[in-house]
């Protein structure tokens, strides 16, 4: 049985939404010419791959995030260097969806997902470990269950971990019970 015509290989879909390409339809082109997707094994490739770089693509966004004091990112020259290479890849990404197959998308989409979820970890971790290694700050007494007072979830006393810094509340100094 053939799975999709290759004479008619084709880089964005132009008839909506499709369940994987089927015999009548043409093939799909992953990125190059040349590299046509024309067997079950290479689709399921196609979908293997998708879930890598959703997931790749969000650990490259929290990557800035969680060592964004580091001196890589503290240089505008290598800053720029890295967002341009981030955006490349969403882009990559982006086309690659444009695809329009449901396999494709929703394989990007859990890859995403998966690759948020992964950061989130990876950056509470790495947050707890500079904690732990560090001595306690103000910004620590007036935390309450990782709340700042201003209802915004901070870490190491800041918004984004990045130096923005929350006020912390000024109702201790007026509040009766609390003056010494």
């Amino acid at each position: 049985m053939v799975f999709c015509d290759r004479s008619m290989a084709m880089g964005m879909g132009m008839n909506g939404y499709t369940f994987g390409p089927k015999p009548e339809d043409g093939c799909f082109i992953f990125l190059y010419k040349d590299y046509v997707i024309d067997t079950e094994a290479k689709y399921a490739g196609l979908i293997i791959a998708m879930l890598i770089l959703g997931t790749v693509s969000e650990l490259l966004r929290e990557a800035k995030l969680v060592y964004c004091t580091h001196w890589f990112f503290q240089s505008d020259l290598w800053s720029s260097v890295y967002l341009a290479f981030q955006m490349g890849f969403s882009y990559t990404l982006m086309l690659l969806v444009m695809l329009f197959d449901f396999g494709v998308v929703v394989s990007a989409c859990v890859g995403l997902g998966f690759g948020h979820y992964l950061g989130r970890k990876w950056r509470r971790s790495h947050e707890r470990s500079e904690k732990s290694l560090r001595a306690p700050t103000y910004e620590d007494a007036t935390e309450t269950d990782g709340l700042l007072y201003s209802g915004h979830k901070a870490g190491r006393g800041t918004v984004n971990g990045c130096g923005d810094k929350v006020e912390a509340p000024k109702a201790l100094d007026t509040t009766p019970c609390c003056r010494v």
